[in-house]
């Protein structure tokens, strides 16, 4: 689908309640994952190099949580940054219910971006995180160029950032019911350099109410 220019908001979410679906992890987003993430530690089958040049192989999440990132090959440290951070949405999920009902839809569309707070980006500092509080993501930027991707995915690009909006986990991360959205953000500076990834946890309630950042990595 081609990319849409958005320089309005758009219409608020869905009146209706949804049942929610089964428990979902979206491990063709973890590389290096061979066991079940629904599992506490689930197995890992992953290499990467260390500043000496020798192998540094990762099975499990423990592996990674152990590994110090100043022994890294500088120049994939992005992927060691990556690997924690969906160890951490392999750890979550884990600990996660399925959820009763759902108040997000089946499949991310353009309207998903609607929904979104305009916090729902990453952390550059947080001024600028302030400064966007209470406002919707497409008001804050005003204009956005967003592309739905397969798997999930939403790829928006801002005056000043592309992002990728990736759904890692769908259920109830809360206890409270409602699904839940675990959502990576692969980020990249158009204005300057910089670049990483983010994992926000997004709460839907109320049929009628705002999509939350319930938490945030």
């Amino acid at each position: 689908m081609q990319g849409l220019l958005f320089a309005f908001a758009l219409a608020g979410c869905s009146q209706q309640s949804d049942a929610a679906g089964p428990r979902f992890f979206n491990v063709n987003q973890f590389p290096g994952l061979v066991g079940d993430p629904g599992e506490l530690a689930p197995a890992l089958d992953y290499t990467l190099d260390s500043i000496d040049a020798e192998p540094l192989h990762f099975r499990s999440c423990a592996d990674v949580a152990a590994t110090d990132e100043d022994i890294v090959e500088p120049s994939q440290y992005s992927l060691v940054q990556l690997l924690r951070i969906n160890c951490q949405a392999a750890e979550l999920f884990a600990a996660s219910q399925e959820a009763s009902f759902s108040h997000f839809p089946a499949e991310l569309t353009e309207a998903f971006i609607a929904e979104l707070p305009a916090t729902a980006v990453p952390r550059i500092s947080d001024e600028e995180l302030e400064r966007r509080v209470g406002r919707p993501l497409v008001d804050y930027e005003g204009k956005l160029d967003i592309t739905v991707q397969p798997g999930q995915a939403l790829r928006v690009v801002t005056p000043r950032t592309e992002m990728t909006y990736q759904v890692m986990a769908r259920a109830d991360f809360t206890g409270d019911g409602a699904e839940d959205l675990l959502v990576r953000i692969d980020w990249q500076a158009l204005d300057a350099f910089g670049g990483g990834a983010d994992l926000l946890l997004l709460e839907h309630t109320e049929p009628a109410g705002p999509v939350r950042i319930g938490w945030r990595r």
